[in-house]
């Protein structure tokens, strides 16, 4: 007999103090770096003024199965994180947020003998909690296919693909010269002209501490995201950044670009798991219009020889410019998103296809050739499957510790 988890709220200073029992959920390997504990802590600050906590899951016993951020963002600053931006036939109302608010890539982080009942009952405390603010709405966004299979095993929701897919790079074999060796003959050539370009430059990219260059730092992002049309204003980005240079200091690996002492750029890093995890990448205008040299070293072969200098397997490179990813070895995954209201599903099953067709012609358009037909065929698979409940979930449970 199924036994439903009890699911209640709590914050992370209740977490910090529960951490021992918690440590396989969201302090260990098993989870992506956006699920883990070093960067929910240091996005707390995003949520200053926004009501929000963690839906905490037990089993019978009183140990953690389940944890799920959960956010009632008001004037959501960023498009990437706003339901009207992503869904189609949504207009813009208030909501609830399940996952984090930064990232772009939300897991489930669940463990135990009945993971659909745990993720059932996340959900149901994600209702429960926007209905008690008035909120008919709740969304989860950017989710990997794993945490999607396992959303749809609930029979509650129909996970639909992401306008944003995920994008990382490996890193094989056990040096640069094995990653130009895995490239084609025209692409390797290409990537040495490059690097001896950037070398040639009076451009100097060094290691540096994110709390030591923050005053430096914080105006960059702002103008960065200022080109993408996301204002944002140097407090909120100073806290921001301060809680990432708190909180996940361990795991930081941030690359400067200096040009007479002055920094010109950088590229914000994360170390966990196996993976090197991109946050970040700004450039000044005047380098930024002549830069693609300096631009692919920060975003592609300085983070690479520093995969192998520390033995991890690759760069996760998030979801955006995925042409250029994908000239240099990337691959391509989907991510999906769903939406509830009052409780309920409400994208009809028969517009899956339609909305599908939608999304891998965004993909078409953008990445061409580089990204093969049969390749699309997966993701249209996976995504008809959910549509009519034969997920390949159901063929593949194989879900523990976390469900990535």
């Amino acid at each position: 007999m199924t036994t439903q988890p009890r699911v209640h709220l709590t914050g992370i200073a209740h977490l910090a103090d529960q951490m021992p029992s918690i440590r396989s959920l969201i302090d260990d390997d098993s989870v992506g770096f956006y699920a883990s504990q070093p960067w929910l802590a240091a996005t707390e600050a995003l949520d200053e003024g926004t009501d929000h906590g963690y839906l905490l899951a037990e089993d019978g016993e009183g140990h953690p199965v389940g944890l799920m951020p959960v956010a009632l963002p008001d004037g959501e600053v960023s498009p990437g994180y706003r339901p009207d931006r992503l869904f189609p036939y949504r207009e813009e109302e208030p909501y609830l947020l399940c996952g984090p608010r930064r990232g772009y890539r939300t897991e489930l982080a669940v463990r135990g003998s009945d993971v659909t009942a745990t993720v059932a009952g996340l959900l149901d405390g994600a209702v429960e909690f926007a209905d008690d603010h008035g909120r008919e709405w709740v969304y989860a966004l950017h989710l990997t296919t794993a945490a999607a299979r396992a959303l749809a095993e609930t029979e509650r929701v129909v996970p639909i693909l992401s306008p944003l897919a995920d994008c990382w790079l490996p890193a094989p074999g056990t040096s640069m010269d094995d990653y130009l060796a895995s490239l084609g003959g025209h692409r390797r050539h290409s990537i040495r002209t490059d690097r001896r370009r950037a070398a040639r430059s009076d451009a100097r990219i060094e290691r540096a501490s994110l709390a030591d260059c923050l005053d430096e730092v914080i105006p960059l992002v702002q103008q960065s995201r200022a080109r993408k049309g996301v204002m944002w204003t140097l407090d909120s980005l100073r806290r921001e950044y301060e809680g990432m240079a708190r909180s996940a200091a361990r795991q930081e690996i941030l690359l400067t670009v200096r040009h007479d002492g002055e920094l010109k750029g950088y590229a914000l890093w994360f170390a966990w798991g196996d993976l090197l995890w991109g946050r970040s990448l700004a450039l000044t205008d005047d380098l930024r219009t002549n830069a693609a040299p300096v631009l692919f070293e920060l975003l592609f072969y300085r983070p690479l020889e520093i995969c192998y200098e520390l033995g991890l397997r690759g760069l996760h490179l998030g979801a955006t410019n995925y042409s250029a990813k994908l000239m240099r070895g990337a691959r391509l995954e989907p991510m999906w998103q769903v939406g509830l209201h009052r409780g309920r599903e409400v994208f009809p099953r028969e517009a899956v296809l339609p909305w599908t067709e939608h999304v891998l012609g965004l993909l078409r358009e953008e990445c061409g050739r580089r990204l093969p037909e049969s390749r699309l065929e997966e993701f249209r698979a996976e995504a008809l499957g959910f549509a009519d409940g034969r997920s390949v979930g159901r063929r593949e449970q194989g879900v523990h510790r976390g469900v990535r």
